[in-house]
């Protein structure tokens, strides 16, 4: 479901219009959400200073003037305002980059007062609306955003980027086309495919939608602008549907998951609400997971026929700011959250952006870290990623929800980065559980395996290969 900004019917009132923030600042439904960090005291008790907050956690000293850009002049809880990189007070709030990473970086609602800065507020024009209408292409978005959505900055997706970007992923998007002439996705879409008979290519989009959802998947980050997709390395395989209405054709479906199957996608996305319990698609879906390749699809809404997913299959609830889900779905019918309320993606032409409401803007967040999962493991089979996407999601310790399945995802924790995913307690039980305990008596019985040949023979020593085991060289 859209909200009224992207052209599609909306259940609640519409959102403020965007203001112009600061390029860190980003705006959620009446709060603003930032990367930030309260200054503490170094062991000699005095405030931090800005470049060692900046060697930690953003890798370079040299970035404290980032810092000093963000927060200088904004009021801080004593009332007092940062002027000088030389004068930080412990207590005050600094906004951070994106890419901050490391203890004590906080995302979230900061002190009010942190985020008040004069002149800072100007108004922007609306979005555009995405064209729905089945014969004409949508206008050329020129709106020009705020660079970044608070979605990426909450699910923080470069704490996976050094397991995988994406690369050599192909990822299928059934939906409206997607736009091969947009910058941030120039070279990665594929031609694709067009199964509603319109006489255009996949990868041509005329409403926006296709688009708005392959950037969210695999934008790669462009100069001056910090939009940038969850497996910003992976192909984007198009195949377009009638989307008339932000619905499909069961059949136009059926034939996308076939196309989809045949080329070897390795995730696949339904941007529009499909029906599980129907046979036909049921059967599609059958087969595209037999091929190995994960589905994602928003899931079903309230009123609509409920189905569980199938093995391999991800139904995609929407999530706000708060991590609470918004929309409803029939019971049972949700495994994962994604941000889904007021996203940021591209739009068409090569500028422009638009923002989207719903659980179809939440797919596409799942999609690309399916992608990201599956590039880093490629003998990882469609349903143990969909399980490891499940299970790993902020829910791991609670068990599903009928509402919210599993919870909102984790892309940390899917790849083994954080310490509470399965991968991490795996890790963990080999540095610090029962498997600690086990290698040294096997390694200690191997080597004197190794040595009993040597025992009592002075005239010989052990062969290169054990003393440099023994002796800890490499």
């Amino acid at each position: 479901m859209l909200v009224t900004a992207m052209g599609g019917p909306a259940a609640a009132a519409p959102s403020p219009t965007p203001t112009r923030l600061d390029p860190n600042v980003r705006q959620s439904p009446g709060l603003m959400f930032v990367k930030y960090y309260v200054v503490g005291t170094d062991s000699d008790g005095r405030p931090e200073l800005l470049w060692h907050i900046a060697a930690r956690l953003l890798g370079d000293g040299e970035r404290y003037r980032e810092l000093l850009d963000l927060s200088q002049g904004r009021s801080q809880p004593d009332d007092g305002r940062l002027s000088s990189p030389n004068l930080v007070r412990s207590g005050w709030v600094l906004l951070l980059p994106w890419d901050a990473t490391g203890d004590g970086v906080r995302y979230g609602v900061p002190p009010v007062a942190a985020l008040s800065r004069p002149g800072t507020a100007a108004r922007t024009p609306s979005p555009p609306p995405i064209d729905r209408t089945q014969d004409r292409c949508g206008a050329r978005s020129s709106w020009a955003g705020p660079d970044l959505s608070w979605a990426q900055l909450r699910l923080a997706p470069d704490s996976a980027w050094a397991r995988s970007r994406g690369r050599g992923v192909s990822v299928a998007v059934l939906d409206s086309g997607v736009d091969a002439s947009a910058p941030a996705l120039s070279g990665r879409v594929l031609a694709g495919f067009d199964v509603a008979g319109n006489g255009r290519r996949g990868d041509q989009d005329c409403q926006g939608h296709g688009t708005a959802l392959a950037a969210i998947i695999a934008a790669r980050p462009s100069s001056g602008r910090g939009l940038v997709g969850i497996a910003p390395e992976a192909n984007i395989l198009p195949i377009r549907l009638n989307t008339r209405g932000g619905t499909a054709n069961p059949a136009e479906i059926v034939e996308g998951l076939r196309r989809a199957s045949a080329d070897g996608a390795k995730v696949v996305v339904i941007g529009v609400p499909a029906d599980l319990t129907d046979a036909r698609i049921q059967d599609a879906v059958r087969l595209a997971t037999l091929h190995d390749a994960v589905v994602v699809t928003p899931a079903p809404p309230s009123g609509s026929p409920g189905a569980k997913s199938p093995v391999g299959v991800l139904q995609v609830g929407a999530a706000g700011a708060d991590d609470q889900p918004v929309g409803e779905h029939p019971p049972g019918s949700v495994d994962v959250l994604a941000p889904g309320v007021r996203v940021l993606s591209l739009g068409l032409g090569s500028k422009g952006f638009v923002e989207g409401t719903g659980a179809d803007f939440a797919v596409p967040f799942v999609a690309g870290l399916v992608a990201v999962l599956r590039a880093s493991e490629p003998g990882l089979s469609a349903p143990a990623a969909a399980n490891r996407i499940m299970r790993t999601a902020d829910r791991r310790d609670d068990g599903p929800d009928l509402r919210q399945g599993w919870g909102l995802i984790d892309p940390g924790a899917a790849l083994g980065v954080d310490s509470r995913s399965e991968t991490g307690r795996q890790q963990g039980q080999l540095q610090n559980g029962s498997g600690s305990s086990l290698a040294p008596v096997l390694v200690a019985a191997l080597c004197t395996l190794a040595l009993l040949p040597w025992i009592g023979r002075r005239s010989r020593r052990p062969p290169v290969w054990l003393r440099t085991m023994l002796s800890g060289r490499r």
